[in-house]
């Protein structure tokens, strides 16, 4: 059977450092440019994953194929304050109420944590074939949503973020068709397998305090003297009924399992785009791609109460549109660039829904998983190009990436921020067919504050998080 993918907490394409949890690294090409005009450049096959109508630009069969290597560097820093009132209780019953010396001044801790997302090889490929004058096709194999966290077992507030792990895979067979010899249409298919892997753990000070605690249960005899021995005894017969509740007492050991899902599902998507060849100089794109649903179905596992069991939940891979331009202004200097489109406002809020109606924390049958409330947001690039000789391009650009995401609903799952990317790159012509692409772009990402709290964990964390990431990526084209 298969486990539910709680993309909901998580998410992410493995390697995703834009917004949200896109994913851009669809080739070295694009890259050197920060992805600028790439719905109407076409300067390789690569295209094909930013505008299927652009295949008509080719009149002989291309093939590019790559790997990006992506280096994160994410990391958090704030406090982790201890709310959950069933581990208050005891502990402040014990220290107070029973003179049983145990240390709970400390309710904040330390919550900092480095290099929250490991390092990502996304690969891709592209293939496209004029069928004739009018008509050619293709077939794309990259990724569009990804995201990978993972923070160590000492993180103090791994009740509300842990382990992550999402990848996505597209796979999509597209055509053209050239109406005039100006004006390109075209569209295609995009079947997608989204697997996903999410957990949240108790905390370690949670696994302190709970094993300083139960140290305490039926061994009162060994105390300091100022212990109150009958309150002692009487704390015991409490707390010991208390932790007779498996639940509590799962919740006293450090990183117990107190949600984890597993799953993955495909479905289909589709994209339609556009291309102009406004002067011999000046060509337009657009392209649309459609929003792709998923329902999950399997089995969430947890130690907390209620919280077990069979059941779905739906993700939406959002829409996007690109508007790009490309413009030779002489025969060695071009510029690009392109506005892109995303409909984050799909993924407002998660919720799974259990085949038993009385699971859930509510025992409604429901469970809200996360509260995004994201906006819709915009990515802006510009790029240049530079015709240096006949064997060697030169790329650079520069991009603003927009995050979705609302302060208020920002969590360490998901640590998104506003984003410019810096970009560089090169082409080198090995012969008239062959070439090599590479680049390189340095995203720095802004320092954003987080405050996140759920009712079923522990803590409420309040501090900051930033990220930066290196993008390294080669791309290998031939001409048949």
């Amino acid at each position: 059977m298969k486990k539910l993918s709680c993309i909901s907490l998580a998410l992410l394409s493995t390697g995703a450092m834009s917004a949200g949890f896109q994913a851009n690294e669809h080739g070295a090409a694009g890259l050197g440019r920060a992805f600028a005009g790439e719905a109407a450049v076409a300067d390789n096959a690569s295209v094909l994953a930013r505008n299927s109508a652009a295949m008509s630009v080719f009149d002989r069969t291309v093939i590019s194929g790559g790997l990006s290597y992506v280096n994160p560097e994410v990391e958090v820093r704030g406090t982790s304050t201890l709310t959950r009132k069933e581990v208050l209780g005891l502990l402040q019953g014990a220290n107070s109420k029973y003179g049983i010396p145990i240390a709970i001044e400390q309710l904040e801790y330390n919550a900092n944590a480095n290099d929250i997302a490991p390092d990502q090889i996304v690969p891709n490929f592209y293939i496209i074939h004029p069928v004739s004058d009018k008509i050619a096709v293709g077939f794309a194999a990259n990724t569009y949503y990804g995201l990978a966290t993972s923070y160590d077992s000492n993180f103090n507030a791994s009740d509300l973020a842990d382990e992550a792990d999402i990848k996505s895979i597209n796979l999509s067979p597209n055509i053209s068709y050239k109406v005039t010899p100006e004006f390109s249409i075209g569209g295609g298919l995009n079947i997608v397998q989204l697997e996903g892997e999410f957990q949240v753990t108790s905390p370690w000070y949670a696994g302190q305090k709970g094993q300083i605690l139960k140290n305490y249960i039926g061994n009162c005899k060994a105390r300091s003297k100022n212990v109150d021995l009958i309150g002692c005894l009487k704390f015991n017969q409490k707390a010991g009924a208390a932790l007779g509740n498996s639940s509590l007492t799962k919740l006293l050991d450090k990183n117990a399992n107190m949600l984890s899902v597993k799953g993955d599902d495909i479905s289909l998507g589709w994209n339609i785009g556009l291309i102009y060849q406004t002067t011999e100089a000046l060509r337009l794109g657009a392209s649309y791609r459609s929003d792709v649903d998923f329902t999950l179905k399997g089995e969430a596992k947890s130690e907390l109460p209620n919280l077990q069991g069979t059941g779905s939940l739906d993700i939406t891979l959002p829409a996007m549109a690109e508007f790009s331009a490309y413009h030779e202004v002489t025969q060695s200097w071009a510029w690009s660039a392109s506005a892109v489109w995303t409909n984050w406002s799909e993924f407002d809020k998660l919720t799974m829904v259990y085949n038993d109606k009385s699971k859930g924390a509510r025992g409604n049958g429901r469970q809200l998983l996360q509260e995004n409330k994201w906006k819709d947001a915009w990515r802006y690039s510009i790029g240049l190009t530079h015709q240096l000789n006949s064997d060697i391009t030169l790329r650079t650009g520069v991009a603003l990436d927009k995050s979705p995401v609302d302060d208020k609903y920002r969590n360490l799952s998901i640590p998104d921020s506003d984003r410019t990317w810096y970009s560089f790159g090169g082409t080198y012509q090995i012969d008239p067919d062959m070439s090599v692409d590479v680049g390189y772009t340095f995203v720095d990402g802004d320092k954003e504050k987080i405050k996140q709290t759920k009712s079923s964990a522990f803590s409420t964390f309040e501090g900051t998080a930033e990220g930066d990431a290196h993008i390294f990526a080669a791309s290998f084209n031939y001409r048949f």
